[in-house]
Order: C-alpha cells, then structure tokens, then sequence
C-alpha cells in the first residue's frame, strides 16, 4: 500500500531550514533552465470580492517527482480571524503516479518566496550591504527577511516599511525579532551551525 506524507505548516517549520531551502529553489532554477524541470500552465479564477484561487503544477524530473500547488487567497478573512492564504501542495511519483505526499502551502510558499528573493540576492545585491529594507509587513516579511540574512551576513538593520499603514510597520518591527526566532532560527542553528542563523542582526525598525 502506498504511503502518504502529510506535513502541516507547524511541521514544515520545525523541518525546514531557510538554507537548505535556498539552495533547493536555486537548483530548481538550474533544472527549469536546462529542462529536466517543466512547469506547466497556471489556472487561475476569479471567485467574486476580495477571493480568488490558483492552481500551479510540475514535473520535475531528476526527483522522479511532480505536483500541484493550489491557493486559495480571501481578503476578508483577516476580519473573521482566519488566514487569508490557505492551501495544499500534492506530489506524485513520477514514474507510477502514486502520490507521495500532502503538503500545508502556506507555509511552504512563505519558505520558497523568501527563498527565491535571497537566490537574486546572491548574485545582485551588494555583499557588503548593512540595511535591509522590506516594503510591506504581511505574512510573507518575515521569509523575506530571514532570506536575506542567509545570503548577506553583513546586514545588521532591517528597516520595515508599509505604505499603506506606518502603524503597521511599527508593530510588525517590534515583533519581528521574536518572529524570526521562532519561525527560523532555532532551527537554523540545529540543522546547519556553519550557516548564519541572523544572530548578526541588532532588530528591526519602521520606515
């Protein structure tokens, strides 16, 4: 009988390490380059208000693995206390099609996204940069920050920024070291010590 791995977003956070995920996307980069990795066409739909769903799906060969990632994005759940993200990644074994396993996306998304902005950032940004800004304070700052530091050791300040709401960028900078720690650090050092944790960067303030 096939056996299915099920992980929610508090298990992909205690398992996961926010280098080894950079290095993960990185080479999934190199594989879509040079074809051993297809994506295939998104679906995306429209669901009235402030909602809307997508659906982005792979193969990605060297792994014998493909999949599909579907989104499910509503406005108004902050409002009711819910999330606005909810999803569920699915991977199939690309030489039987059994299914391999059932992933929390949410979670996952915020590692790849982050992950993906600190890929650039190892061959753009100025290795000697001291300051990170981040434009935006949602669910996603904190992987975008943590990102960051992996890949530029010598940042020590974040500046936090939301145009929208200078509040908001207040709060979410007081927050934000505790944020990173638990979402991050500790499990940084425990699964990687030779890799920066962030343990350099003196906090955060607002734009």
């Amino acid at each position: 009988m096939t056996q299915v791995t099920m992980l929610s977003a508090s298990q992909i956070s205690h398992l996961l390490d926010m280098p080894a995920v950079i290095d993960a996307v990185a080479d999934a980069y190199k594989e879509k380059a040079n074809h051993p990795a297809t994506l295939w066409p998104m679906v995306y739909e429209q669901l009235g208000g402030e909602a809307d769903m997508d659906i982005r799906s792979g193969v990605l060969a060297s792994k014998h693995v493909f999949g599909n990632k579907l989104l499910a994005w509503f406005g108004e759940n902050a409002k009711r206390g819910l999330p606005e993200l909810n999803g569920l990644v699915n991977l199939y074994n690309s030489d039987t099609g059994e299914p391999a396993a059932v992933l929390n996306a949410t979670a996952l998304t915020g590692f790849r996204t982050g992950a993906a902005g600190a890929v650039a950032s190892r061959f753009l940004a100025n290795p000697d940069a001291t300051t990170l800004l981040v434009v935006g304070t949602g669910s996603q700052a904190p992987y975008q920050i943590m990102a960051q530091l992996c890949v530029l050791p010598k940042v020590t300040q974040v500046l936090l920024a939301n145009p929208r709401d200078a509040k908001k960028a207040q709060a979410a900078a007081a927050q934000m070291p505790m944020t990173l720690e638990k979402l991050f650090s500790q499990t940084i050092r425990a699964t990687n010590s030779a890799t920066n944790s962030g343990d350099q960067f003196s906090g955060c303030r607002p734009n």
